[in-house]
């Protein structure tokens, strides 16, 4: 719909249907989101140690799945690393590997580490890293896990 101001500007404004039509496939959506509530999804990530025998898996690497997507939250609940060598550890951590962002080693004696619900949560802007130094060169290093992703609207539900 379109309005002349004396003024001679125009704006847009809705019509009735219009604004029922755009409500209605809001609303759908949000349905949608609610009925389906918590996923649990599996995790796989992996990388190669580099040269000098560094490990960094995840972190900017949005395309790896280190994250939740837009809209949604992660709480993970399990990692197991496998690929790393007698003495070896990584470290977990939340968006980079600095030691502000840690949240724990996985050693190669104990590669499996469970979380508590709402122990590790993921925002939708939040990338789980998996970092290690002084590893084997060229070891290809792999992550899984399990993680409940929800909507954000949803964080009650993890």
């Amino acid at each position: 719909m379109e309005f002349e101001i004396k003024a001679g500007g125009k704006f847009n404004v809705l019509t009735p249907k219009e604004f029922t039509d755009g409500l209605s496939e809001a609303m759908k959506s949000w349905r949608a989101e609610m009925a389906r509530g918590g996923v649990f999804k599996q995790l796989q990530l992996s990388a190669s140690t580099n040269s000098s025998g560094d490990l960094v898996i995840g972190g900017d690497l949005v395309e790896q799945g280190a994250g939740p997507g837009p809209g949604f939250m992660w709480s993970v609940r399990r990692l197991y690393v496998y690929g790393m060598a007698d003495g070896d550890t990584v470290t977990v951590y939340v968006n980079d590997a600095n030691p502000r962002s840690a949240v724990c080693p996985i050693p190669q004696t104990s590669p499996y580490r469970g979380f508590h619900p709402n122990e590790l949560v993921l925002k939708s802007s939040d990338r789980l890293v998996i970092a290690g130094t002084s590893l084997p060169v060229s070891t290809e290093i792999v992550v899984t896990g399990a993680v409940k992703e929800v909507p954000e609207f949803m964080s009650w539900a993890m």
